[in-house]
């Protein structure tokens, strides 16, 4: 007996750091500055924004191959930039641009929804009843 198919899976895209992508000089000097801005050591800078104190040695050398998938960098630095007071945009389209591998992945415990066009051709229908 097969298996029932189960939902359609929605489709995620997920930055990983290229492996081959070496320190990035420009960004590392940003961010030994943020900190240095901030006064804060590098274990005090991750445990306000709750990191570990490697992904702040690894921003602070440039290392993207070194950072955490892209949703968590993304957390991180914009929780940096906050604490900082400073725009997170700039850095964080710097680390974009040195982040070019995407993997895609599949969601499959996403729920099933209707189309928004469906949802109002429902409604419209018991209108007019």
């Amino acid at each position: 007996m097969r298996p029932e198919p189960s939902s359609p899976a929605k489709t995620r895209l997920q930055a990983i750091p290229n492996q081959d992508v070496a320190p990035d000089p420009g960004i590392a000097s940003y961010f030994v500055w943020l900190r240095r801005h901030t006064g804060l050591s590098i274990h005090q800078t991750a445990a306000l924004i709750q990191t570990e104190s490697e992904v702040i040695s690894a921003l602070e050398a440039g290392s993207i191959a070194d950072l955490p998938a892209w949703p968590e960098t993304v957390r991180i630095v914009s929780a940096y930039a906050q604490m900082a007071q400073v725009d997170a945009r700039g850095p964080l389209q710097a680390l974009q641009l040195r982040w070019p591998t995407v993997s895609v992945k599949r969601d499959r415990k996403q729920p099933k929804t209707k189309s928004l066009a469906a949802a109002n051709a429902n409604r419209l229908s018991l209108r007019l009843w």
